[in-house]
């Protein structure tokens, strides 16, 4: 038994690290992506930039299903996936666009703030459809979670919330600021239900395939309201950067979506939350290099000990994930393959999550 239960710990120990590494490549990408944006948002719109960014992606990806002979499985597929292949595509959609109309009128400061709710809608959508629940660790380390984000955002610099929201209307942002927040917060919540559908349509399609119809649809719908004419006038630099950032897209969203085979939606939610204090780190650095396109605040004691309070608690849910499954999966072996010998397929067998 002894024998038994360490290879089952070794195995799932495995599919945490893979789960860890593929959702780490996710939020480094997402974290150093408004730093190379920055520089193609002096030369072009945003919507032409998230267009090139799908279409680069949507290239690379179909090509290499295509030679792989991958892209059969579309032909296999029911009328409900396609159906959820046509929601997860416009939720990620809806998310880009909403974000963009909120930046009409937020800042960029406040803007991020509020995404942040984004996280804590997956953990919720985990708990409510895929019947994941929290330990007594996770439930401690959640509102612990919150606080920490609301010291590094609001209390992190020495601009204030009521600042940033004035700066908002002084540099040029038409409309009520809450109106903006709105946007964000839709967007928010479209981000959320796109993981959601993902991490449901993971189990039976392929990730890669799933990204390859988004990218797809997504250039369908963008193409009448980009100017890709307007890329003709960037520099050799813009070109560069615009290249790493639609790479960006597509290395972020594919770790993303594979990382979602091996972490719970709770787990993985707690775990982008330190996609901000990663940004704030990066921009930093960059900041060094190229002072005349990264704009960096300094933080202060409080945005230091927030930053902190962050990496603690989404340590500890991230544990407190990794504890719970441990046990589902022991639990699973002492039941499963107690009547039986165990054999080299029983313990290769693929996890599957509850649905």
């Amino acid at each position: 038994m002894l024998v038994l239960a360490g290879m089952l710990t070794q195995r799932f120990s495995s599919r945490f690290i893979k789960g860890w590494f593929l959702a780490s490549t996710a939020l480094l990408f997402w974290a150093v992506l408004p730093i190379a944006l920055k520089v193609c948002l002096e030369a072009a719109d945003p919507i032409t930039i998230t267009w090139f960014r799908f279409l680069f992606a949507l290239t690379v990806v179909a090509g290499v299903q295509a030679y792989r002979g991958k892209l059969q499985q579309f032909k296999q597929l029911s009328l409900k996936q396609w159906a959820g292949l046509f929601a997860s595509g416009t939720f990620l959609i809806g998310n880009y666009l909403m974000y963009l109309k909120g930046l009409a009128y937020v800042s960029p400061g406040p803007a991020q703030l509020f995404f942040q709710v984004a996280p804590l809608f997956l953990a919720i959508g985990g708990v409510l459809f895929f019947k994941e629940t929290l330990n007594l660790l996770q439930t401690l380390c959640f509102p612990l979670l919150a606080s920490g984000m609301l010291l590094f955002f609001l209390k992190g610099s020495d601009i204030s919330f009521a600042e940033a929201s004035l700066a908002a209307v002084s540099g040029g942002h038409s409309g009520p600021f809450w109106f903006g927040l709105a946007f964000i917060m839709s967007s928010a919540l479209s981000w959320t239900f796109y993981a959601l559908v993902q991490k449901k349509l993971v189990k039976d399609i392929s990730s890669v395939n799933i990204l390859v119809f988004i990218y797809a649809l997504a250039c369908v719908v963008l193409l009448p309201v980009s100017e890709p004419t307007a890329l003709t006038s960037l520099s050799l630099k813009e070109w560069w950067v615009l290249i790493f950032c639609a790479i960006n897209t597509l290395v972020a969203y594919g770790a993303f979506a594979e990382s979602l085979k091996y972490w719970s939606a709770i787990t993985t939610a707690a775990y982008f939350s330190l996609i901000p204090p990663t940004t704030f780190i990066m921009t930093g650095i960059a900041y060094q290099f190229w002072p005349e396109h990264v704009a960096f605040h300094q933080i202060n004691f409080i945005g230091g000990l927030g930053i902190v309070i962050v990496l603690v608690a989404a340590l500890g849910i991230q544990c407190g994930g990794f504890v719970t499954d441990w046990w589902m999966e022991k639990k699973k072996a002492g039941t499963g393959l107690s009547a039986k010998a165990a054999t080299p397929a029983d313990l290769d067998a693929p996890v599957r999550e509850a649905a």
